[in-house]
Order: structure tokens, then C-alpha cells, then sequence
């Protein structure tokens, strides 16, 4: 029998889920973060997996890591600043 494309979901995306809320949910409730705060915890949440996979990759003979060179740093850090900037920007002006 086949699986609905629509219906279910695979494992790694319910894994993910859980753990996306379930580290949601402590910072809410260990740091009482309201909702102003709690905005940027998508982004802080995917920025964070973003850096560990990258970095895992860097394990695997053969393979590379971006965060092992400071210019690499230095440009993701300054993209987010960036765009984070550009983004309030365009939130309070428009």
C-alpha cells in the first residue's frame, strides 16, 4: 500500500518537530519569553541546526566545514546582521 502524500508525515520530520517543540516550550516556560522575544526563535532555532550540520559534515572524511575558516564566520555573521537590519527596517518604516 502506498503512502498519502499529503497525510503522513516521515519520521525525521515528526523527530524534528518534537524537538523543535519541546525546546520552544522550555524556553518559554524557564525564561518566560513573551511574544516580542519569541519571534526570532524560528530563526535562532534553524541557525542553530544550520552551524551543527555543517559542522557534522566536517567529520566525514573528505569533507568540509565552513566554520573553520574565520572569513566564513565573519560573512555568515554580517549576512544575519544584514538582513535582520534590513528586515526591521522594513517592519517599522512600511
Amino acid at each position: 500500500m502506498l503512502k498519502s502524500f499529503y497525510s503522513s508525515s516521515s519520521l525525521f520530520e515528526k523527530l524534528f518537530e518534537k524537538v523543535y517543540l519541546f525546546v520552544n516550550r522550555v524556553l518559554i516556560q524557564n525564561y518566560r519569553l513573551n511574544s516580542e522575544v519569541s519571534i526570532f526563535f524560528p530563526f535562532l532555532f534553524f541557525l542553530f541546526f544550520f552551524i551543527l550540520f555543517v559542522n557534522l559534515l566536517g567529520i566525514i572524511p573528505g569533507g568540509f566545514t565552513n566554520t573553520a575558516f574565520i572569513l566564513h564566520n565573519f560573512l555568515i555573521t554580517a549576512s544575519i546582521i544584514l538582513g535582520i537590519t534590513i528586515m526591521g527596517f522594513f517592519i517599522t518604516w512600511f
